[in-house]
């Protein structure tokens, strides 16, 4: 039977929930929210002003019985001091309202139904909603607009990588190499990115597949000219407003992977550039636009390869991955000395070569 893993929280401590939802297999909603409040830490954000599962507004509806809850919310202020203050206060204290649910099909419902609303019933403009799933991560900012003559409050979505620092407003900046997430969940992020396509018309699995690995490939490339460049921007991005430079920005890039990566003619030819329309583009970048691929482990990549790279090129590659765990096991089984020579004549992608001391 397997051993139940409990939860640690960096604010509340140790926590009588499992790590695992109920199916185990798949990442609690607890789990995501402490995922979450740790990506507030690390941000520098102060866990004195940060508060958990707390009523936002209460009240809702006809019959008063309706309560809007935030997941995780930041005040401007440390919550010690507020524990007197009223519901009003306390409500223009608020600089951040999370929304967090443990899988990204409940996405639409939590950001439309539960955060969008949140927002719009703080009083506070600069507040900052952030959205979190196992996938998703999206910031949403509130803005003033202006439509024949008459102003109103919209919400629009941007990277959470703009996240603003601890007490700051929100900018609109471009997307650098240094703001960039850790590769988590990788394989799943890049299915949706397949369904994204899917769900824009691309019917040919075939050709999902080569443009997702033509996204990675380019991507690869993206960060590897960021983070040399001084300003370390991205150009596998969609900017805020019209973007009018997108098309050009995104070619570049792509034909740029397209003479790196030479030798995979089946994947290039006969296009060195995405095949995708650019509305299609411009929503599977969005979606991996604040992902660090070459920060990915090896074992992350194998799986992303097993999952996309034999349905891309349709042909028998006579070629199996041999899961991580098992490699390490056989590696320590050979008990491999610092004098011994190693011969693998059947390397492949060399995980055995690399995993060996």
């Amino acid at each position: 039977m397997q051993e139940t893993t409990l939860l640690t929280c960096p604010l509340r401590g140790p926590l009588s929930i499992a790590k695992l939802a109920k199916d185990g297999l798949t990442i609690s909603e607890e789990a995501h929210r402490i995922d979450f409040i740790k990506f507030l830490l690390n941000r520098g954000y102060d866990k004195k002003h940060i508060e958990v599962e707390t009523v936002v507004i209460k009240n809702l509806g006809e019959s008063g019985r309706n309560k809007l809850r935030a997941d995780v919310i930041v005040y401007n202020c440390p919550v010690g001091n507020i524990s007197a203050d009223s519901m009003e206060q306390k409500l223009k204290k608020i600089i951040l309202v999370a929304e967090i649910k443990r899988e990204s099909s409940k996405k639409n419902s939590g950001v439309n139904h539960q955060l969008k609303p949140a927002m719009m019933q703080l009083p506070n403009m600069d507040v900052i909603g952030v959205y979190w799933d196992d996938i998703s991560r999206t910031l949403l900012v509130k803005e003033l607009k202006e439509k024949n003559g008459e102003k109103y409050i919209d919400i629009s979505e941007d990277s959470l990588e703009n996240l603003p620092s601890f007490n700051q407003k929100y900018k609109v900046k471009p997307i650098t190499w240094n703001n960039l997430s850790p590769a988590e969940n990788l394989v799943s992020i890049l299915l949706k990115v397949a369904n994204i396509m899917r769900s824009h018309g691309v019917n040919d699995e075939q050709l999902r597949y080569k443009e997702t690995v033509k996204l990675i490939l380019a991507r690869y490339c993206d960060e590897r000219e960021a983070k040399s460049s001084p300003k370390q921007e991205l150009s596998l991005q969609v900017l805020k407003g019209s973007d009018s430079g997108f098309n050009d920005r995104i070619e570049k890039i792509y034909q740029a992977s397209a003479r790196r990566y030479s030798k995979a003619k089946t994947l290039f030819h006969p296009f060195k550039v995405s095949e995708l329309e650019e509305r299609t583009l411009r929503e599977c970048i969005k979606l991996i636009q604040g992902i660090r691929f070459t920060d990915a482990s090896s074992e992350a990549m194998q799986q992303v390869f097993m999952s996309f790279v034999p349905s891309v090129f349709k042909k028998n590659l006579d070629q199996f991955f041999t899961p991580q765990s098992l490699i390490k096991t056989m590696v320590h089984m050979a008990n491999i000395g610092p004098n011994d020579s190693i011969c693998d004549p059947a390397m492949g992608t060399a995980d055995f070569l690399i995993i060996s001391p």
